[in-house]
């Protein structure tokens, strides 16, 4: 029996095209704010950005998905929240293996392989390096709080605060090199024909495998991210022992 699928591949591969250009154009703009000494709109730009490249993540999850499963379900509930969109990125490094994978050099050249290694301990480093922002865990959820603070006048007990007083320049340049990773990241999974080859494979796919054979991918996949990632049954991120729901 052949699966049901949510959507079409057209659309969720229009939808990755979409999504990439955005960010691309974001992160541009960010970078311009940074010039022109805007810290606070420049973080805020730069979130914005970072949950453009979650989209592409929930988008991603629909390449398989038949209707009414937990992966349209995510998508549905998941593609306009801030906080769902930045808390996909910690399965980030995942999703660069899954993109890789569909470059002809990755199965024939070791420095491919390195290179996309070396680019997620990069996003260690990089992610590691707000810490002081937004604690040891280096949650990107708190971005979302720290975004409204870049956009936003705010009040600070008797007194307003603008966002050029409420965000530190160092900061705002971390969270933008940080976003500038994810979408170079992108920029190299994507380019050279990889985006055509990835929804080419999906399509051959779709075409052969049965709905036992998706369960059967669908099951290794999530014991494969379990064991990477610490994901629960029902799709939550563990952190610490404790489990956060990706919502």
């Amino acid at each position: 029996m052949k699966r049901n699928y949510h959507s079409d591949l057209d659309f969720v591969e229009a939808g990755f095209r979409a999504c990439w250009q955005n960010a691309s154009d974001l992160l541009l703009s960010a970078q311009l704010l940074l010039e022109s000494k805007l810290m606070g709109t420049a973080l805020s730009l730069s979130v914005l950005t970072m949950e453009e490249v979650g989209k592409i993540m929930l988008l991603d999850g629909l390449v398989f998905a038949k209707h009414s499963d937990y992966k349209d379900k995510k998508f549905r509930s998941g593609f306009s929240k801030h906080r769902s969109k930045l808390q996909f990125l910690d399965l980030f490094p995942f999703f660069v293996t899954s993109l890789g994978s569909a470059d002809p050099r990755y199965e024939r050249e070791v420095r491919y392989k390195r290179a996309l290694a070396l680019t997620v301990h990069n996003l260690k480093i990089e992610r590691a390096a707000l810490a002081q922002w937004i604690g040891e865990e280096c949650d990107l959820l708190k971005l979302d709080r720290w975004k409204q603070s870049g956009f936003y006048a705010e009040t600070g007990g008797d007194q307003f605060v603008t966002p050029r007083q409420a965000v530190p320049e160092e900061f705002a340049r971390a969270v933008n090199t940080l976003t500038w990773r994810f979408i170079t990241t992108i920029d190299f999974l994507l380019k050279s024909g990889n985006l055509e080859r990835y929804f080419d494979r999906a399509r051959r796919i779709r075409g052969k495998a049965s709905e036992a054979d998706h369960l059967w991918m669908e099951k290794i996949g999530s014991e494969i991210a379990d064991e990477l990632f610490g994901l629960s049954s029902d799709g939550g991120i563990r952190r610490g022992g404790s489990k956060t729901t990706l919502q």
